[in-house]
């Protein structure tokens, strides 16, 4: 005959508890990767020694992070350590460009950042071409590798619920911060996407973390002994986030819901059911105690059908989840049978169709998330040393007397073509110094020869002008032969 000890959950229910820390050997994601860039070489024109610095460490960082991820045992608290390394600098380059908005930015080739998408059942590659693609990305691999943080501080023994309940939490804040705070300045996002950049899948992997999260509290409430009826009350509340969940991830587009990794779908899909027989179980039991017996065994008809029916379905692809099902659906099965005989020996009562179920409790709440302070770099263009802008526009004029027919021949287009050809009209300091030089010798320079072009004798080296211009005396003709 069943106990009727209200305080406790009889000794087989609370086997629950290793079930609910499944969830830490279901990863639902792929490991991403990218291919380095070198953000120093694709910027180019005169930026400051800073900003060359600061591009320079993106780069390291950025490969560094690549190197870790492509290890297939990396560890995910050195994953989290390579975010948080070039995170600042990334950051701070989004910031610094977004300030110096006003200023021509140069670039020698296309910007992309390429990923393969951990959501994505096929690994499929995204790419992006603004630095808040970059970063929503990147924070969202911090996020996701959160989850396997706390796996190992369960696997270090201890029942430490609550630092793997942190774990959960920072990253359900890091979903949140890119959701709400993040993608909402990005101004003009293409339309197909990576599932990381999507709000909704934000949103859906925020509520995720956080019923992941709870479920550590429920799994150490059991332990502790706590009443069904809290124990109910949490499943419940851990239910109904996951529900949460799944309509976020169900208002983005079919092509996009269809791509995801099933691993997601399956936990958004059976979990909820899972925890709401495991409450059903919970107020069997809290019913059966009170001799209400009718509404007793009504609860444990209640979760064993409500398994079934999951069981019932398209086979589960994570086995551990699989396993889990199995091992509520035998328990389910056993409280119902068990009261189902006593109720047609001993009793004689139907199970009661009149079953209220007891109001969801979620106690567990994002940690707020915050991008690092960036300490703002210019990527304006800085001004030419005079002696460079000389150089480059001595070297530009004597090139063009040694190619004359390749060039204009006004003084103006010459002025133009030089612009075109070395991208120095860009820079400060440097338009306003591409008119031709002069070279002066003594008392007004040395006599332009008849016929020559001023500007273009003028950009000559002198002792060619010399040359010249004594060539022109004595021959009297200023038609020069080269």
């Amino acid at each position: 005959m069943a106990s009727a000890d209200t305080s406790k959950l009889n000794p087989e229910f609370t086997a629950v508890a290793a079930d609910l820390l499944t969830f830490f050997q279901t990863p639902f994601t792929v490991v991403p990767s990218s291919k380095p860039i070198d953000f120093d070489t694709i910027f180019g024109g005169n930026l400051s020694e800073d900003a060359r610095t600061l591009l320079r460490l993106a780069t390291t960082q950025r490969k560094k992070l690549l190197e870790i991820l492509a290890d297939p045992k990396a560890d995910s608290r050195n994953v989290i350590g390579a975010v948080d390394a070039y995170l600042p600098s990334i950051w701070r380059v989004t910031a610094s460009m977004q300030a110096s908005a006003q200023s021509a930015v140069k670039l020698n080739k296309k910007l992309e950042f390429k990923w393969t998408s951990a959501l994505n059942k096929k690994g499929k590659e995204f790419a992006g071409n603004v630095f808040l693609y970059e970063t929503a990305f990147v924070l969202t691999i911090r996020a996701i590798y959160h989850r396997d943080a706390a796996k190992i501080i369960l696997e270090q023994g201890n029942d430490n619920y609550q630092d793997m309940g942190k774990e959960l939490r920072v990253a359900a804040g890091i979903f949140e911060f890119v959701a709400k705070d993040l993608l909402a300045r990005w101004d003009s996002p293409p339309q197909h996407r990576a599932p990381e950049v999507l709000p909704l899948v934000q949103h859906c992997l925020a509520n995720l973390f956080l019923a992941d999260a709870q479920r550590l509290a429920i799994a150490k409430a059991l332990k502790s002994g706590s009443s069904p009826t809290v124990i109910a009350k949490l499943l419940i509340g851990a239910a109904e986030r996951y529900e949460f969940a799944t309509r976020n991830v169900q208002g983005v587009d079919k092509e996009t819901f269809d791509s995801l990794v099933p691993g997601l779908l399956e936990e958004l899909g059976a979990y909820p059911a899972i925890l709401r027989a495991c409450a059903s179980n919970c107020l069997a039991q809290v019913h059966w105690a009170k001799l209400e017996y009718s509404k007793g065994y009504g609860f444990a008809k209640d979760a064993s059908y409500r398994l079934r029916i999951i069981s019932m379905g398209k086979g589960l692809q994570s086995s551990p989840l699989q396993a889990m099902l199995v091992a509520a659906t035998e328990r389910a099965g056993a409280l119902e049978d068990e009261y189902r005989n006593d109720c047609e020996k001993v009793y004689f009562e139907q199970p009661s169709k009149d079953l209220r179920m007891v109001d969801g409790q979620f106690i567990m709440n994002p940690i707020p998330y915050e991008l690092p302070s960036a300490e703002l770099v210019s990527f304006a263009e800085v001004p030419l040393p005079q002696s460079q802008v000389k150089m480059a526009i001595q070297n530009f004029w004597t090139s063009l007397w040694a190619k004359p027919d390749s060039y204009p021949v006004s003084n103006e287009e010459h002025v133009k073509a030089a612009a075109a050809m070395s991208g120095a009209s860009n820079l400060p300091g440097v338009q306003e110094n591409l008119a031709a030089p002069t070279l002066s010798s003594g008392g007004g320079g040395i006599p332009v020869p008849e016929g020559m072009d001023p500007a273009v004798f003028r950009a000559l080296p002198e002792a060619i002008q010399l040359e010249l211009s004594q060539d022109a005396s004595r021959s009297g003709s200023g038609n020069v032969a080269f």
